[in-house]
C-alpha cells in the first residue's frame, strides 16, 4: 500500500472524478461504473496525526496493518461523516475552511486505492459516524449514508435512492411490482382530496413499482390523469406530493407520473 503525504498532484484524476459526478443521478448502473473507478486510482484521506513510518511528500511501502487518524466532516445536528476526496486542491479547500492541521503542523493526506480507503472509511463508522462524503463541498460532492457504505465495500452496487429524482429513460425495465398490503387509508383519502380540489385532476391509479436501475424495493407510484385542455403537471404533481408524502410507508418515496 503506497502512502503520500503531501502532492498537489496526487488523486484520482479526471476518471474518478467522472465516475464520482456520475454516480449522484443515483442509478445501480453509475453506482457499477463508480465501484470499477475506485479500483483504478486513488482517493485522499485528511489526517489529524502525522503516520508512523510515512514521509511527507514520498511514497512509502506500508507493511501490516494500516493504522491511521483521519480528519472527519462535522455536521450541524452532531453526527460526523468520514471524509474522501479525488484531489488535493478539494481536500485543500475544505481543511482550510475548518482549520484542519496534522498535529501541529500544516494538513497532510495519505493516498489509498480508492475501493481501500472506502473499506477504511466504512470502518470508523458508529453512532457518531453516519456515512462517506466524497469532495464534500465540490461539483462532485457524493453523500453515502451508513448502510449504503456497508454495501458497497462488498462489492455490490445498488441504486442510491436520495440521488435518484427522476425516472430513467429505461421504461421498459420499470416493472409493475405484485400487490402488498392494502393502500393506506390515509394515502387513499389525501388522493381523494387532491381530485376533489383540483379541476386539472381527473383520476388516479396507485401502483407499486420496481426498477432494478433505481429502486431498493418496491414503492408506491401514483399514475396522475388530467382533464383536458392546459395542465400545469409541476402544480399537480407538488400538490400531490404534499398531501401524500407525510404519508408514505418505508422506503419513504413516491413516483408520480402523469397517464399518456
Amino acid at each position: 500500500m503506497q502512502i503520500i503525504g503531501q502532492d498537489s498532484g496526487s488523486g484520482g484524476g479526471p476518471d474518478l472524478v467522472s465516475a464520482v459526478k456520475q454516480a449522484r443521478r443515483g442509478f445501480r448502473r453509475d453506482v457499477a461504473a463508480l465501484l470499477e473507478a475506485l479500483e483504478q486510482a486513488d482517493l485522499l484521506i485528511p489526517l489529524a496525526e502525522p503516520m508512523a513510518g510515512a514521509t511527507t511528500g514520498e511514497r512509502t511501502k506500508i507493511q501490516g496493518e494500516l493504522r491511521l487518524q483521519p480528519h472527519f466532516l462535522p455536521t450541524q445536528e452532531g453526527p460526523h461523516f468520514a471524509a474522501l476526496f479525488t484531489s488535493a486542491p478539494l481536500l485543500d479547500a475544505v481543511g482550510g475552511q475548518l482549520g484542519w492541521r496534522t498535529g501541529e503542523q500544516d494538513l497532510e493526506f495519505c493516498s489509498i486505492p480508492g475501493g481501500v480507503a472506502l473499506e477504511m472509511a466504512a470502518g470508523t463508522l458508529d453512532e457518531n459516524v453516519q456515512g462517506v462524503v466524497i469532495d464534500a463541498g465540490a461539483d462532485s460532492e457524493l453523500v453515502l449514508t451508513a448502510a449504503e457504505v456497508k454495501q458497497l465495500v462488498t462489492g455490490q452496487a445498488i441504486p442510491l435512492v436520495g440521488y435518484v429524482a427522476a425516472i430513467p429513460d429505461d421504461h421498459d425495465k420499470t416493472l409493475v411490482a405484485e400487490p402488498g398490503a392494502a393502500p393506506s387509508p390515509d394515502i387513499i383519502a389525501a388522493l381523494e382530496r387532491c381530485v376533489a380540489e383540483l379541476a386539472e385532476l381527473a383520476g388516479y391509479e396507485l401502483l407499486r413499482t420496481f426498477n432494478p436501475e433505481r429502486d431498493l424495493e418496491p414503492h408506491p407510484t401514483i399514475k396522475l390523469r388530467t382533464a383536458s385542455g392546459p395542465v400545469d403537471h409541476q402544480h399537480l404533481a407538488n400538490h400531490v406530493f404534499n398531501a401524500v408524502g407525510p404519508l408514505l410507508p418505508p422506503p419513504g418515496y413516491v413516483d408520480i407520473v402523469f397517464e399518456e
